[in-house]
């Protein structure tokens, strides 16, 4: 798997119901900073937080030993296999979402579709945006190549208003 370069920070994240395997990985990736996990987990702080929670909120992002040291603890008393799958649907989600909300900074934003689509192992729910893929509700023929790109982008954020009710907070 040759996943895309893609710095999304805490603004692609802030939202999202990450868990600490998830940040781990995404960070591993490049996606985020260890200063994006610090705001992250000082947003979510609570009352009942453990005390490593505590620890990590006292970080400070150049302590990377430190911050790599907790994140690697808080993960490995998480219940949540499914989340550590690269593949998982919410990182996918997450850069999609990045990708889109800044289509004007990419030279070709469905090309970065057509990309994460493989970097995640061919999903059905981002098929039918991918350019190069078949539609299976409308003829393409019967319309000019613009509208079948407008179309796609239209599925496209058709896909990130659903999954958006899946994966935010």
């Amino acid at each position: 798997m040759t996943l895309g370069t893609y710095y999304i920070g805490y603004e692609g994240i802030r939202k999202s119901a990450l868990t600490w395997q998830g940040l781990r990985w995404g960070l591993a990736q490049g996606y985020i900073s260890r200063a994006d996990i610090l705001r992250y987990a000082s947003d979510r702080l609570k009352e009942d937080s453990s005390d490593l929670e505590y620890e990590l909120y006292q970080c400070k992002p150049e302590h990377t030993y430190r911050v790599d040291g907790i994140l690697a603890e808080l993960a490995r008393h998480e219940d949540s296999p499914e989340l550590t799958d690269p593949r998982h649907a919410l990182w996918l989600y997450l850069l999609l979402k990045h990708v889109y909300e800044h289509r004007k900074n990419f030279d070709d934003p469905l090309g970065e579709v057509e990309i994460l689509h493989a970097d995640f192992g061919y999903p059905k729910d981002v098929t039918p945006f991918v350019r190069y893929m078949p539609p299976t509700d409308y003829d393409p023929s019967t319309y000019t190549r613009q509208e079948n790109i407008d179309k796609l982008y239209a599925l496209w954020k058709a896909y990130l208003r659903e999954a958006k009710t899946r994966f935010e907070v």
